[in-house]
């Protein structure tokens, strides 16, 4: 009787080359996925902190503009008070 070892060894080397070229293209896809999830991520926190830049920018331009307003609104009633404290005589 002839024993078919040498075949089996074979079939179980095939087996094991498949399985490791498996591993290895999985191993190197997940390294990849991983490269690709960094640099996605680094690109939506860049965008994501310039975009809160320029609304931090326009909420302190606004806020100032507000700020200017609100002084030279002030500064005018008090030029009015003074006049009207000037006409009936009254002390400033």
């Amino acid at each position: 009787m002839e024993m078919r070892s040498p075949p089996m060894k074979r079939s179980s080397l095939g087996l094991r080359l498949v399985a490791y070229t498996l591993l290895a293209v999985l191993v190197a896809c997940l390294l990849c996925a991983g490269f690709a999830w960094r640099i996605a991520s680094a690109w939506i926190y860049s965008s994501a902190a310039q975009d809160a830049e320029r609304q931090s920018s326009e909420a302190i331009s606004h806020i100032a503009t507000i700020d200017q307003l609100s002084r030279a609104q002030v500064e005018s009633a008090m030029r009015v008070l003074e006049q009207q404290s000037r006409i009936k005589g009254a002390p400033a």
